[in-house]
């Protein structure tokens, strides 16, 4: 799973963030009690379906390993993020 994560960090961040307006976020993970695990930002210039294909499959895959070990988790709910702004080439999620 942390190869898989590794893999879909590696893609998100292929891209400088230089313009927002080429940048979205989804969710990752779930939480053995429900919920994402947390967010993450991608760039638009990369292949956005095989990009949210590997994600889906990451979910689905932590959501079989929660259930298969009864894993717990804080139960917390991420804040979603309002906006992505672009800070020394890196996106930042803004929240209020």
């Amino acid at each position: 799973m942390e190869k898989l994560l590794d893999e879909i960090e590696d893609l998100a961040g292929k891209f400088e963030c230089q313009d927002t307006s080429e940048w979205k976020f989804t969710t990752f993970g779930v939480k053995s009690c429900g919920g994402p695990r947390g967010f993450i930002a991608y760039s638009t210039k990369i292949d956005t379906s095989a990009f949210l294909e590997k994600v889906r499959f990451y979910t689905e895959q932590d959501s079989i390993c929660n259930h298969k070990w009864k894993l717990a988790s804080d139960c917390s709910v991420p804040p979603e993020p309002k906006q992505i702004i672009c800070v020394n080439g890196k996106p930042k999620f803004i929240y209020k």
